[in-house]
């Protein structure tokens, strides 16, 4: 701990590496910490996350997270159904973290605010049949209405067995050492580990949800439209899939 840092960040980071505190009481508390809203956000979801992305515009590390992003819808290669064009990736990538946010807090997200933010996070490429793109897309939608809202998160946070949590994170950071280190390393140390926690809660989240029924729900045959998307990478092209 250094001076004038918030004890709870360091809680976080502790628990993100599969430490858990002693006290059940004070686990909720950091969980609690990490999903609380300041009050300064205003009525209009949409408007303060938009706001917040110009904000950032400039700095280093937005830059540097904004690169990435803009090269996934680069590869997307959206086209706006109105003029037929690809739409800007500088453009859609903005938007695409302006809508993730707002959905986070609470926005509905419209389905082509959806695809930007399925490409933004390389969930859909343009070698993709659509099937699958839209089963993708599907799963955007649901996800951040079933899941990935703060207001789900806190809840599910209030109730989750922390052993469970420790286990996913554990499964969470496994994962995560497969990813190229260019992408990960681009998040501050601190960033990484709360984003850590985050996915871990979202897993036990699906799970409790119904895990691989959930998914069958959210859009028919997205499994199995995986499944055949992967077994034909697997025959001549594996690694050019991101899943």
């Amino acid at each position: 701990m250094r001076r004038g840092l918030d004890w709870r960040v360091a809680g976080l980071v502790l628990i993100s590496q599969g430490h858990l505190p002693s006290r059940e009481k004070t686990f909720r508390q950091l969980l609690q910490f990490l999903f609380e809203l300041d009050g300064a956000m205003g009525e209009d979801a949409l408007d303060f996350s938009e706001e917040q992305v110009a904000r950032a515009t400039g700095d280093v590390l937005f830059e540097q997270i904004a690169r990435v992003i803009e090269r996934n819808i680069g590869l997307a290669k959206i086209v706006d159904p109105v003029s037929g064009e690809e739409v800007s990736a500088e453009t859609a990538g903005q938007s695409a973290m302006a809508r993730t946010l707002a959905a986070m807090l609470g926005e509905a997200l419209p389905h082509d605010a959806a695809v930007e933010v399925a490409a933004a996070a390389g969930l859909i490429e343009a070698d993709l049949s659509e099937e699958l793109c839209e089963h993708r897309v599907k799963y955007v939608e649901r996800l951040f209405e079933d899941v990935l809202s703060l207001e789900e998160l806190s809840v599910a946070a209030q109730k989750l067995d922390p052993s469970c949590l420790q286990a996913a994170v554990l499964e969470v950071r496994s994962a995560i050492a497969d990813f190229p280190a260019q992408e990960v390393s681009i998040l501050p140390r601190p960033w990484r580990d709360v984003l850590v926690v985050v996915l871990a809660l979202a897993f036990t989240m699906i799970e409790d949800l119904g895990g691989s029924s959930w998914f069958e729900g959210v859009s028919p045959g997205l499994i199995d439209a995986d499944a055949r998307a992967s077994a034909a990478v697997a025959e001549g092209f594996s690694n050019t899939l991101k899943t």
